[in-house]
């Protein structure tokens, strides 16, 4: 296929993350921070109040040693809108400046460079609170190999298929660890026993609709014979990536596989809590809330290089049939996905680990307050846990049942009863963990003088990530 051509306005998202290089380790929320400004980007005239940024550019490969006669262009984007405003090039102490900015809230500026190929630049700058500002850079000496590189976490997120198009939506974050002190740059030269030196992601056989995300700034994405690869930046320390694609099936079931180009510690894979998933080389976690969405979580971990670690979606709605959802709904840009896949991250992601287990079952009981006596809250922890099993229970049958209607050994009749059945006990399920527990009375026999807890927040919500 070769080069991946970028749709305009994603190629305008990719731009703009420009400017939010520096705060994706911090959460990657400044993504929607640059969209709501207003007005066009421009230097200050007239009666705008005029802006400076001042900084230096350091190799980090040296201990920050100053970058002497390198360009450094500062870039401005308004209303999602980004644009190259002028370049200068660093003297001999790496300095450069940039005067006649506008100072106002309208704009948001980044200073970046391309050092030896690879793309490197500072955080976001404001001018409207302070009108001088320091900006510092740090770029790096320049690898082809990526023997330094592994994959931390990725989080794979399955959406509702699309039977009339016979599509399953899929979108990942992969977080890369570089532990090296150069960066590794992706070429089309070959390296690394490849035909071509891309940063490669993997993907499965017969996807269409590749749109890249975050992580994919100013570079080239071309297919190769796994997925696809690209000529990114991946500099020392943790660097995030996001694409999404459609997978086809085409009957009632679908194979989602992982396939490792780097040693990964950690994939977990997010698929809706109706569907039927079959496990296999992951293990079920339980179910969690993000956004006002449940979600079924599976999880592998270690899985090495050109392994795959595989599962099954089961009981889909047959590709070509009608469907009676609205699924225009889940037509929605990378840029929103991104972020709703960056946002489970941060709710389930510190300091490159995936929280423990534990807190990734639903906690049905978080409505109970946490004053209520010690064995109301077993209490309610148990019946969120037996809801929990029988929810597991519930999608095991739903499986033996399937099996069963394939291998012959039940007639269609007695299966759509039983499984009439099944997903009704499921959707009563379901309607029963929605709604908040209601604590009981406080156990009169408790002493006048017990401590009682100060209420704590929910831990897992319906809002932001």
């Amino acid at each position: 296929m070769g080069t991946h051509r970028l749709p305009g306005l994603t190629r305008g998202l990719l731009t703009r993350g420009l400017l939010t290089r520096g705060l994706l380790t911090r959460g990657l929320l400044a993504l929607i921070c640059v969209l709501p400004l207003s007005a066009p980007i421009a230097l200050a005239r007239g009666g705008a109040s005029a802006g400076t940024i001042t900084g230096m550019l350091m190799n980090g490969t040296h201990s920050n040693a100053p970058i002497a006669g390198q360009p450094v262009t500062v870039q401005g984007t308004t209303r999602g809108q980004a644009r190259d405003l002028a370049t200068t090039t660093t003297d001999g102490q790496g300095r450069f400046s940039f005067g006649g900015l506008a100072a106002d809230n309208a704009t948001i500026y980044a200073v970046y460079t391309r050092f030896q190929g690879g793309l490197y630049a500072s955080g976001p700058i404001t001018l409207a609170t302070a009108s001088n500002q320091q900006a510092m850079v740090t770029a790096y000496d320049a690898t082809t190999s990526d023997a330094n590189l592994r994959i931390t976490n990725v989080v794979t997120l399955i959406r509702q298929p699309r039977p009339t198009v016979g599509l399953i939506g899929v979108g990942e974050f992969v977080t890369f660890h570089n532990s090296g002190t150069t960066a590794f740059v992706g070429g089309t030269a070959p390296a690394n026993g490849l035909p071509m030196g891309l940063l490669r992601f993997a993907l499965p056989s017969g996807a269409t609709n590749l749109t890249p995300g975050v992580g994919f700034i100013g570079s080239q994405v071309i297919q190769v014979d796994t997925g696809f690869g690209a000529t990114a930046t991946v500099p020392p320390g943790d660097s995030e990536f996001a694409f999404a694609f459609d997978m086809s099936y085409a009957s009632t079931q679908a194979l989602v596989s992982y396939k490792a180009e780097y040693p990964s510690a950690q994939v977990a894979v997010l698929a809706p809590p109706t569907m039927l998933v079959e496990a296999r080389d992951f293990s079920a976690r339980g179910i969690t809330d993000a956004f006002g969405s449940r979600y079924q979580v599976f999880w592998a971990a270690s899985v090495r290089a050109n392994a795959s670690a595989t599962l099954r979606l089961w009981d889909l709605p047959t590709a070509g049939e009608p469907s009676n959802l609205d699924f225009r709904a889940l037509l929605a840009l990378v840029a929103v996905l991104a972020l709703l896949i960056v946002g489970l991250l941060l709710r389930y992601l510190k300091r490159g680990n995936l929280a423990a287990p534990s807190r990734l079952v639903a906690l049905e009981n978080a409505a109970i307050s946490a004053n209520a006596p010690a064995r109301q809250r077993t209490a309610a922890a148990g019946r969120a846990a037996g809801r929990q099993t029988e929810h597991q229970a519930l999608l095991r049958e739903l499986l033996t049942l399937e099996r069963a209607r394939a291998a012959g050994t039940l007639d269609q009749a007695t299966y759509r009863q039983r499984e009439a059945e099944t997903r009704a006990a499921l959707r009563a399920l379901l309607a029963e963990e929605d709604r908040p527990a209601t604590p009981t009375a406080p156990d009169v026999a408790a002493p006048a003088s017990a401590d009682v807890a100060t209420p704590q927040a929910r831990t897992m919500s319906g809002g932001g990530r």
